[in-house]
């Protein structure tokens, strides 16, 4: 009967150490998961202080190039990337060089349609948030604009990572809501 009950316990003992294992490794499996999960949805909300875009000259894509590549280069900086395509669409059709058709350039300046003062503002954020942006970029405006329209302003680079900037920082307010008369948001919110 003692031979009986040692193999019993052997057997016991043998079972409670493979649950423990199984367990052990069940656990280590959802920690990983968890953790994953984790970085992926941290990567996807971090904010621009957290979050500065590695974007060099040499692989910047441009907002009226294919959109298919430009969503894979750049569209990563907010969550709803088409956005970063139509908004520029609807501002300047994809002219780096336009000032608002109605109000000239007080109304809007480049790609995202820029008024002065939000430009100068977003450059100085920028700045301040360590966010990716070229010296040439570091350029305030004040109104007339140059002929040549050759401010910063109007730089198809300056001007598309300051308004992808201001975008995933702010969201969508810079350019109309469903309540205002300004904007493009009727045009881009199709």
């Amino acid at each position: 009967m003692d031979n009986d009950e040692d193999d019993l316990m052997s057997v016991y003992k043998v079972m409670v150490l493979a649950f423990t294992i199984i367990g052990l490794v069940a656990a280590m499996v959802l920690v990983l998961i968890v953790i994953w999960w984790g970085i992926e949805r941290a990567f996807n909300l971090q904010t621009p202080r957290e979050f500065r875009t590695e974007v060099t000259q040499s692989s910047m894509v441009y907002a009226w190039e294919a959109p298919r590549i430009h969503s894979q280069t750049l569209g990563c900086i907010i969550n709803k990337p088409d956005l970063n395509e139509r908004i520029p669409a609807c501002e300047s059709g994809g002219d780096p060089k336009v000032c608002n058709r109605e109000y000239g350039c007080s109304g809007g300046m480049g790609l995202w349609g820029f008024v002065p003062k939000t430009w100068n503002e977003t450059i100085d954020r920028m700045v301040e948030a360590e966010a990716y942006l070229p010296d040439k970029c570091i350029e305030k405006f004040s109104l007339p604009a140059s002929e040549e329209k050759i401010e910063a302003v109007f730089d198809p680079v300056c001007n598309d990572l300051a308004g992808r900037w201001l975008l995933k920082t702010d969201g969508t307010g810079h350019w109309g809501t469903a309540t205002t008369w300004w904007g493009s948001y009727h045009c881009w919110n199709k």
